[in-house]
């Protein structure tokens, strides 16, 4: 959503609650709940296919988009759990 806001500008605002997502991921039959998607994982990538396809970068298909134990992230951050992480932002 902050590279559509950086390069469409502030036109739009998102402000769910758990339970909003909850019933997004039933409705939509999505594969993953709120524990297993990650960052740019199903979710986020559904709603910038809507929004804006051409933000999606080539290859996300075959992305590593889950992590289901990830008992470290906070201390080894996201790098531990997946190879698309870049090194450098």
């Amino acid at each position: 959503m902050q590279e559509y806001t950086a390069t469409h500008g502030s036109t739009m605002s998102l402000f769910p609650q758990a339970r909003d997502w909850t019933k997004a991921r039933e409705d939509a039959g999505m594969e993953t709940d709120s524990h297993e998607d990650m960052h740019a994982g199903e979710l986020e990538t559904s709603l910038l296919l809507h929004v804006a396809p051409e933000l999606i970068r080539d290859g996300n298909q075959n992305a590593d988009w889950t992590a289901d134990d990830r008992p470290h992230l906070l201390t080894l951050g996201m790098a531990a759990y997946t190879t698309s992480v870049p090194s450098q932002f």
